[in-house]
Formats: C-alpha cells, structure tokens, sequence
C-alpha cells in the first residue's frame, strides 16, 4: 500500500513536470511572439527596434555556446535563428522546473505564474545575465529596456502556468 502510494506520487511528480515542460516551451514561443510583436510595434512607430536586453542575451549566449561547443562563430542570420531556439529551450527547462515547484508549493504559482516569470526576469536578466557579460548591467539599461524584458517575462510566466494547467487535466 505504502509502496503504491509512493509510486502514484513519482508519477504525478513526473507529470507535473512534463506538464511544466510543455507550458514552458509554449511560454518560450509566446515570449518570442511577444517580442517581435513590440519590435514590430517600435519600427512602425519609432522607426527602429525597442530595446531587449531579453534577446541580447540570449544572442550572446548562443554566440557562446556555438564558440565554446562547435569552435564556430554564428552569422548574423545563425544568429536570428538561434535566439528564439534558445529562448523556448530555456523556457523548455525553466517550465519543467516550474512544474516541480508548482508540485511541491502551490504557492509558486502566485499569479498564475506571472510572480514566477517576474522571478526570473529579476535573478536572470538583473544579475546573471551581467555578471556573464551577456548584456549591460541594470543601471546601463533603459526603463524601456527593463520593462520590456519584464513584460516579456510576465508573458512567459502566464502563459506557462495555463498550459502547465491544461495539461495536467489532459494527462
């Protein structure tokens, strides 16, 4: 009985974290979406891109990986197409983690998930990312530039902890 109990209760743990996977690479393509949505929305009205740490970063970070694990340098194309790759494998991992957290502390999910993308922005974007020298340190960056990368944040939280939600009634 006891032996059955625990073995239920790996497998809801697993699913919540397959669950968490899911809705965090669903997050990672909304985050995507949504920053070429603002980036269109900055070029048709202030003729240029908005401002993204979020995608500098992560353009960095892939410049890095490739360098470090393939001894290549990315082209600006290999570039463009590596970013949202990596944005949804992070998203991908960070969700899984989000699902084990959501499993172990309801309370996690504060804001259906929006406090956990605000979490992240915050550890991420304002003090892992610099201290790697991936993009500028906070007090370079715009007010723009960190509500942008917020609001993208929030995005991916949101919609990770929806799919996260779905599909654990489904499984």
């Amino acid at each position: 009985m006891v032996s059955t109990l625990r073995t239920q209760r790996r497998s809801g743990i697993w699913k919540s974290v397959a669950a968490g996977a899911f809705g965090g690479l669903a997050g990672g393509i909304a985050m995507s979406g949504y920053q070429a949505l603002v980036n269109a929305a900055a070029k048709a009205i202030a003729g240029r891109p908005a401002l993204n740490q979020d995608e500098e970063a992560t353009a960095g970070a892939a410049k890095a990986i490739s360098r470090v694990a393939f001894q290549h340098e990315l082209t600006k194309e290999e570039t463009n197409r590596a970013v949202p790759a990596l944005q949804c494998s992070v998203g991908l991992a960070f969700g899984a983690l989000y699902g084990l957290l959501a499993d172990r502390a309801p309370q996690c999910t504060a804001g259906k998930g929006t406090a956990y993308g605000a979490a992240i922005w915050l550890a991420g974007d304002e003090f892992v990312v610099p201290v790697f020298g991936l993009a500028e340190g906070p007090a370079q960056a715009s007010v723009p530039a960190h509500l942008n990368a917020l609001g993208s944040h929030l995005i991916y939280g949101l919609v990770t902890d929806l799919t996260r939600s779905w599909a654990l009634k489904s499984l």
